[in-house]
């Protein structure tokens, strides 16, 4: 029974583990961005999530976690040999004596 629990415990610190990656992702974009107000002045400021994205980058690094790979890596397809007709060309009528 306790290794069922670990396994629980583990796949919850994974989804854990996926969503401050995924946090970390998006403030990566917005980070330095510039926003604009709308106020009378046209005021506008820079987001700045440094301080943000260096308290996340130590906690993976405390845990060992490396944050320089893929969130997801691309999948890899088998690759096709010859040239797909259903997809360039109109389906052919069928040969079952329907008329």
């Amino acid at each position: 029974m306790k290794t069922h629990v670990s396994f629980k415990q583990a796949a919850r610190g994974a989804r854990f583990v996926d969503a401050l990656l995924l946090a970390r992702y998006a403030l990566t974009i917005h980070d330095g961005i510039t926003v604009l107000g709308d106020d009378d002045d046209k005021s506008h400021w820079p987001m700045d999530f440094s301080i943000k994205l260096r308290r996340i980058d130590e906690v993976f690094q405390m845990a060992g976690i490396n944050t320089t790979l893929l969130l997801h890596p691309p999948q890899s397809r088998p690759r096709q040999s010859f040239p797909r007709s259903d997809v360039d060309d109109p389906p052919m009528p069928s040969d079952r004596g329907e008329s």
